[in-house]
C-alpha cells in the first residue's frame, strides 16, 4: 500500500490529528527507598515465618553450596582443554608512534601521515597555562556553550546546519596531558576537534573561527537554556555513572590532575552550574563577562598548536590556513594570575536515593617513591578478571569492578552497582596480600599476558592512531618508552607479580575513599568519612 498513501494516513491519523494525550509527572519522595526496603524486609520475614525448620535448613544448605561452588576453582584438566596462544605467538614490538612536527610562523603543527580516504581529522589545541584563577572554574561553561549559541554570522540553528553541511562535526573539549617526566606537571588544553573531507578544510577553519571568536554570549535566554540542560545532563550521568563520580573524586584527594578534572567536569563543576542556575538573574551579567574574558585569555596565537591526521597535501593546506586563522586571534593584554590546583584529602560519602553503592579507593604510588612499570598493566588484568571479579562481583554481588595503575602514578579500585560498602573496602585492603601469595604457573601467567596485550593491541582507526600519537607527543612519551613497557609485560614472571603487592599497599596506605550510594548505608559507615552530603 506504499503507493496509496498508507504511511501518510498513519501519520495524519495517529500523529497530526491525534487528540489524545497523557501527561505524567514523576515527583521525588524523600525516604521512599528506605520505606521500600523496610517493606521488603517485612515481606521476607513473613515468608520465613511460613517455612518449616526443614525448609529453612534446606535454604541454608543450598546457599552454602552456592558459595562453595563460587569459590571453587575450575579443575586443571578442564582449563587445559581451552586452546591458547604460546609466548612465541605474541607480538614482540610495540606499535610505532606516527607523527612529525613543524613550527612555522610561531604555530606548532603535529602531523600524522596516515591513509584516511580523503577525510581530515584536526585538533586546534589552545594551551591554558595562564588562565587567571578567578576565571578557571568557568572553562567548563565556555566549552559547553561554544557552538550552541548565535554567532556574528548565524543563528545557532543555522550554525548547526552549516557545521553538518561542511564537516563531520565540530566539538570543544578540555584535554589535560600529564608530563611523563614530572607527574605533577599538568598541560591543559582547550581542544577544538573537527573532521571533514580534504576539500572542506577551509570551511572547517571558517566555522571554527566563527564559533570561537563570534559567539554571542549575551543571549541571556539561550545561555540559561543551555545551563539548565547541562545541569540536567550531569544529574542524569551521576545516577548512571556513579563509579566515574567516585573515582574522579577519590583521585582528586591525591592528584592535582584530578583536582583540575573535578573543576572542569566533576562535582565541583556541577556545584558551580547548580549555583548559577539557582541564581541566574543575579549571576548572568558576571557570567557573560567571565566568558568574554576567558575567550580573550585562551584564543591567542601563542597558545595555539594544530594537530592534523591526513596526507602531505592536507598538511600544506592546514599550515596555510592556520597562519591565516592565527592573525584573527586575540592580542588584548590581561593579568595572568595563574590557577594552581590544591590537593585536599576529603574522604566523602555522597548520598543518593539508590539502593547500591559505587565504592572507590584511590591514590598515587609515585608519591610513595615507586616507579611505573609495564608489569602494572598485567596487575590490572589480574585484578579485573581474577581478584576483583571473584570477590566483588561473583561473591559480593556487584555488577562489576574496575581498577587502573596509570603511568602518572594515579591508581584506583572502584565497584559498580555494589550492594556492599564495608565488605568491598575490606576486599580492596586484602588485595596486596592476595597478589603477594598467588600461586602461578607458566600457563596462568601467559593468560594474564594475553589479556593485557589484547587491550593494548586493540585495532585503532586512522583518527584513533593520530589521537594516540598526539597525546604521546604532548606527554613526552617515545617509541622507546612504549617498547620498554611491552618488554616488561612480556617478561613478567611469578616473582615480579608478587612484588607488585607493594604498589597496592602504597595506594591503600594513603586511604583515599569516596563512596556514592544509598543514604542509609553511607550513614551506617559515617566513621569512614570526613564529610557526608547529598550527591545532588
Amino acid at each position: 500500500s506504499i503507493d496509496e498513501g498508507y504511511f501518510e494516513q498513519l501519520i495524519d491519523k495517529y500523529l497530526l490529528n491525534n487528540n489524545h494525550k497523557v501527561i505524567m509527572t514523576a515527583l521525588p519522595k524523600a525516604g521512599l527507598t528506605a520505606r521500600k526496603e523496610e517493606e521488603q524486609k517485612e515481606k521476607l520475614a513473613a515468608y520465613k515465618s511460613s517455612l518449616s525448620s526443614a525448609q529453612i535448613d534446606e535454604i541454608v544448605k543450598n546457599t552454602a553450596a552456592l558459595k562453595a561452588y563460587q569459590q571453587e576453582p575450575s579443575k586443571e584438566e578442564d582449563l587445559l582443554k581451552i586452546p591458547m596462544l604460546k609466548r612465541e605467538d605474541l607480538k614482540k614490538d610495540a606499535p610505532k608512534l606516527i607523527f612529525s612536527t613543524d613550527e612555522g610562523n610561531g604555530i606548532k603543527l603535529i602531523k600524522h601521515d596516515i591513509f584516511t580516504n580523503e577525510i581530515g581529522y584536526m585538533y586546534l589545541l589552545f594551551k591554558m597555562d595562564d588562565v587567571p584563577k578567578h576565571l578557571f572554574p568557568y572553562i567548563g561553561v565556555l566549552k559547553a556553550v561554544l557552538g550552541l549559541m548565535d554567532t556574528d554570522e548565524h543563528t545557532y540553528n543555522d550554525l548547526f546546519d552549516e557545521v553538518n553541511l561542511h564537516t563531520g562535526g565540530i566539538s570543544v573539549s578540555t584535554m589535560n596531558i600529564v608530563s611523563s617526566d614530572d607527574y605533577h606537571q599538568n598541560n591543559l588544553y582547550l581542544a577544538v576537534k573537527a573532521k571533514c573531507f580534504f576539500n572542506e578544510i577551509e570551511n572547517a577553519f571558517k566555522l571554527i573561527k566563527e564559533i570561537l571568536l563570534g559567539t554571542h554570549f549575551d543571549d541571556e535566554a539561550r545561555l540559561k537554556e543551555i545551563l539548565f540542560e547541562i545541569k540536567s545532563k550531569i544529574e542524569s550521568s551521576f545516577v548512571s555513572a556513579g563509579h566515574a563520580v567516585a573515582m574522579g573524586r577519590a583521585l582528586s584527594y591525591q592528584s592535582s590532575a584530578y583536582v583540575i578534572e573535578e573543576a572542569l567536569h566533576g562535582i565541583d563543576f556541577f556545584r558551580l552550574i547548580q549555583e548559577i542556575c539557582d541564581n541566574f538573574d543575579e549571576r548572568k551579567t558576571d557570567l557573560i563577562s567571565k566568558l568574554n574574558e576567558l575567550r580573550i585569555c585562551i584564543f591567542r596565537k601563542e597558545n595555539l598548536s594544530v594537530d592534523i591526521t591526513g596526507n602531505t597535501d592536507l598538511f600544506k593546506k592546514v599550515e596555510e590556513l592556520s597562519n591565516e586563522f592565527s592573525i584573527s586571534l586575540y592580542q588584548d593584554a590581561y593579568v595572568a594570575d595563574k590557577y594552581i590546583p590544591v590537593v585536599v584529602k576529603k574522604n566523602e560519602g555522597f548520598e543518593t536515593a539508590g539502593q547500591v553503592q559505587y565504592v572507590c579507593r584511590a591514590g598515587n604510588f609515585k608519591d610513595e617513591g615507586l616507579k611505573y612499570t609495564g608489569a602494572l598493566r598485567v596487575l590490572k588484568t589480574i585484578m579485573a578478571y581474577d581478584y576483583l571479579w571473584n570477590n566483588v562481583r561473583v561473591l559480593g554481588g556487584a555488577y562489576g569492578a574496575m581498577n587502573s595503575f596509570n603511568k602518572t602514578g594515579d591508581s584506583f579500585m572502584v565497584s559498580y552497582r555494589d550492594p556492599n560498602l564495608d565488605n568491598t573496602i575490606e576486599v580492596y585492603e586484602k588485595a596486596a596480600e592476595y597478589i603477594e601469595g598467588m600461586e602461578l604457573n607458566d600457563r596462568s601467567i601467559l593468560q594474564f599476558i594475553i589479556g593485557t596485550l589484547s587491550e593494548l593491541d586493540t585495532p585503532l582507526t586512522p583518527a584513533g592512531k593520530g589521537l594516540f600519537a598526539m597525546k604521546a607527543y604532548l606527554a613526552g612519551m617515545t617509541d622507546e618508552d612504549y617498547q620498554k613497557e611491552r618488554d616488561e609485560i612480556l617478561g613478567i614472571d611469578e616473582a615480579t607479580i608478587h612484588s607488585l603487592g607493594k604498589y597496592i599497599r602504597a595506594i591503600m596506605g594513603q586511604n583515599n575513599l569516596c563512596v556514592v550510594g544509598n543514604s542509609d548505608n553511607i550513614k551506617k559507615a559515617k566513621d569512614r568519612f570526613m564529610t557526608v552530603a547529598p550527591l545532588v
